[in-house]
């Protein structure tokens, strides 16, 4: 699975066809079979990469090369891998939907706690565990708006994209929630 956002911030090679970083034929390749451009240094062709795209293509290409030769290496110790191709080697299928990225993100600032803990011994359970989430907010609070401000100067934070923050944040929220401040559990009479 393509994360959405790397597609809209590495769009397809044109020159090659790829449109993943992980395809076999790479940008450096299709360079090479244009004879006009195989002399070139490659400095000529990040600056031409500069001027058209702000060097994404030339990045493009390095990584291509780079990835292609990994997997080449790995493939020749593991013939299910190559004959699945490049594709299965670079796909890290990391799910992007707003609870799998709430749980990553509650699961890494809980996973904090006896870090805290123990930088706060002189705290009452009680405290630290108040303050510890006083921290964990604050934390994930300024990690959403620089976010939101990233995307937003990058020009990503479109409809689609901002309600998928917000469900994340909401979802946080109530993640955070649900550990801080259990619901009391009813007793049987």
């Amino acid at each position: 699975m393509i994360n959405p956002l790397t597609a809209q911030l590495l769009p397809s090679n044109p020159r090659s066809g790829n449109t993943t970083p992980g395809a076999a034929s790479s940008h450096a390749t299709a360079v090479a079979d244009h004879p006009a451009q195989s002399n070139r240094p490659a400095h000529a062709g990040l600056a031409a990469s500069i001027k058209a795209d702000g060097g994404l293509d030339f990045l493009r290409a390095r990584l291509e090369e780079k990835m292609g030769k990994l997997f080449e290496k790995a493939a020749d110790k593991n013939p299910e891998l190559a004959a699945a191709g490049p594709e299965a080697f670079f796909n890290t299928s990391t799910d992007v939907t707003p609870e799998a990225t709430a749980d990553r993100i509650v699961g890494f600032a809980l996973g904090l706690r006896g870090i805290f803990s123990r930088q706060n011994t002189e705290l009452s359970q009680d405290e630290m565990m108040a303050r510890f989430e006083t921290e964990i907010r604050r934390g994930i609070n300024e990690g959403f708006g620089h976010a939101r401000g990233v995307l937003g100067n990058l020009d990503l934070l479109n409809p689609e994209v901002e309600d998928n923050v917000d469900a994340t944040w909401q979802l946080v929220q109530q993640k955070l929630s649900d550990f801080f401040d259990p619901a009391p559990v009813e007793s049987e009479a």
